[in-house]
């Protein structure tokens, strides 16, 4: 009674679909008598070790897919916000740019835009194409009454 008892204690705090499978692996490599619970117990924490593992390297393989989906939802970004900047004609880009150069912490901002859009970095190309997003100059802006840019969708 008190081993069975032992036995009760030890198992109730495992996961029991594991400890199903390390009670099955243990009776099929070894001939006992009676049930050795310090191997089975072993058994145990190596199929643990071995569970943790592989989730540890499903959850990094997740990861990876997140981070490169995370790369390429930025990449098309930046190539929409390239793109639509492109589409602006000379006038519509200076109405935004002197409105930056208004905004007292972007004054200066405005002054380092120099060569064309594809000279800027990419922080400057969004913020002007933020800026002029919200203005209404892009098409397909919520403020623009412009058909909608060909870019929003592409990537």
């Amino acid at each position: 009674m008190e081993e069975a008892g032992l036995f009760r204690r030890a198992f109730e705090s495992r996961k029991p679909d594991l400890l199903k499978v390390a009670i099955e692996d243990y009776r099929t490599y070894y001939k006992y008598r009676e049930p050795n619970l310090g191997e089975i117990l072993k058994r145990y924490a190596d199929l643990v070790r071995e569970f943790s593992k592989n989730a540890r390297v499903s959850t990094d393989e997740i990861g990876d897919q997140d981070d490169a989906a995370e790369a390429e939802a930025l990449a098309a970004s930046r190539r929409r916000i390239e793109h639509d900047l492109e589409l602006l004609s000379p006038d519509k880009l200076a109405l935004a740019l002197a409105e930056i150069g208004k905004m007292p912490s972007l004054g200066s901002f405005v002054g380092r835009l120099t060569g064309g859009i594809d000279k800027w970095t990419h922080v400057q190309r969004g913020l002007v194409w933020a800026k002029a997003e919200q203005m209404g100059l892009i098409a397909g802006s919520s403020s623009s009454t412009a058909p909608q840019s060909l870019s929003q969708d592409q990537g």
